[in-house]
């Protein structure tokens, strides 16, 4: 038999998945594998503990250490709610008290104190570095009680014979070494659960990939050489036939015109969505070659409008070429399409270090967007205004989030209506 075939194992192995489904973001996923996993050893380990007080006469101690067990079921019952830094927190400070009371209880001969060692790094496995206040928080809970115990700022409270302070020594050390060996096979099981769900993922996106390069070929061959045929036949009918027409027959001989025209638009648009990524290779770029490659491409239509594109020296950042000429292309079109009449477009781009990304920023003077709309405008073909009043099928924006977030960043704007706007995204560095 296997080990991965025991019961007890595998309904450990179900517990260190508390809290965790689809949803749960791969960052947190790791956080709250590794708190299962101390939580569920802690609860393990009570026992043994307890079982050693009772046998040394010390019984309040091992009814009060029983008690602790329903305190770690509690954060393992956290921890299925979702109140994921909760239970953490309550956790880590928890064992750092309920050690600190035994170590005081019993004085440093028995050598407990000695375990703060290991719960010492354990905020720092735990938490992100960002929470620098709740790590030190934690880190100063396990300093304190060390200090006191070692240098005996308060005296023992149990007076115990030194046999039985030798006894608690070395249970403690042998306990806290199977505690460290449990985690450890907690977090190989787990760490292999989750390759094989990173695996499932992976298979399934190819698939989906997969049906995506087949509708890539529909929208390039099987849709639109039909659309090709009635463009075609309805442009010869209008040319060779119109003066058989009456008003009427010519308005809509050209709202079928333009209906073809668009449609043909669209499938080309929704083709170059599904290749973006395609051929996805990451390299180091210089953006303000980027950016001048952009404006030499758009130059007819920046003169045309008179806008005027500042930016600064721009920073290197890690990237696809080809996808962030687009990225760039789209947000500067778009800032010089939802122009103001009355005032000539200013676009300006600038860039600030956020940690371990570059922050962009492509502001403009424009019309600007009412907030209700920030979310929607990412959404492929959703649309703000009318075809009348600005050209375009609304997926330019689509195209932008894709492209960023492929890269492995975010992409958000900032805007207030009749003030402009200020489209911010975020490369690797």
């Amino acid at each position: 038999m296997k080990w991965k075939d025991i019961p007890v194992i595998n309904f450990y192995v179900w517990l260190s998945y508390t809290g965790i489904d689809k949803d749960t973001p791969e960052k947190l996923k790791k956080h709250i594998l590794l708190a299962n996993s101390i939580n569920l050893t802690t609860l393990t380990l009570i026992p043994p503990y307890a079982i050693l007080f009772y046998f040394l006469g010390l019984g309040a101690l091992a009814i009060l250490l029983y008690s602790f067990f329903f305190l770690f079921c509690f954060y393992l019952y956290l921890t299925h709610r979702k109140r994921y830094f909760l239970s953490r927190t309550l956790m880590v400070i928890s064992m750092n008290l309920i050690l600190g009371i035994y170590a005081i209880m019993l004085g440093k001969d028995a050598g407990m104190h000695f375990l703060y060692f290991v719960f010492f790094t354990l905020p720092f496995l735990l938490y992100d570095f960002k929470n620098y206040l709740l790590i030190a928080f934690c880190c100063l809970s396990s300093i304190v009680p060390f200090c006191i115990v070692r240098f005996e700022i308060i005296k023992p409270v149990i007076i115990m014979d030194s046999l039985s302070l030798e006894i608690i020594s070395g249970a403690m050390v042998l306990i806290t070494f199977i505690w460290l060996m449990l985690n450890k096979f907690y977090l190989l099981n787990t760490t292999r659960l989750v390759e094989e769900d990173l695996k499932k993922s992976n298979q399934s996106l190819q698939l989906r990939n997969r049906d995506l390069e087949q509708f890539a070929y529909v929208a390039s061959h099987d849709l639109q050489e039909p659309l090709r045929n009635i463009a075609s036949y309805v442009e010869l009918l209008d040319r060779q036939y119109s003066h058989h027409f009456d008003e009427n027959a010519r308005l809509y001989m050209s709202h079928a015109i333009t209906a073809t025209h668009r449609l043909k638009k669209l499938i080309q648009d929704l083709l170059v969505y599904s290749r973006i990524g395609r051929n996805f290779k990451s390299e180091k770029l210089n953006i303000s070659e980027i950016v001048k490659d952009v404006n030499t491409s758009m130059h007819a239509l920046i003169s045309e409008s008179k806008a005027t594109v500042i930016h600064p020296v721009l920073p290197q950042a890690t990237g696809h070429i080809g996808d962030l000429k687009f990225l760039f292309q789209n947000l500067i079109s778009n800032a010089i399409k939802f122009r103001k009449e009355n005032e000539l477009p200013v676009i300006k781009i600038t860039a600030e270090q956020n940690g371990g990304f570059w922050k962009f920023a492509v502001n403009d003077n424009g019309i600007g967007i009412e907030s209700e709309y920030f979310d929607r405008i990412f959404v492929i073909f959703q649309r703000l205004h009318g075809q009348h009043e600005y050209g375009g099928n609304g997926i330019g924006l689509a195209h932008c989030k894709k492209i960023v977030e492929m890269h492995g960043g975010n992409i958000w704007v900032e805007s207030e209506y009749g003030k402009g706007s200020s489209f911010y995204f975020t490369l690797p560095s």
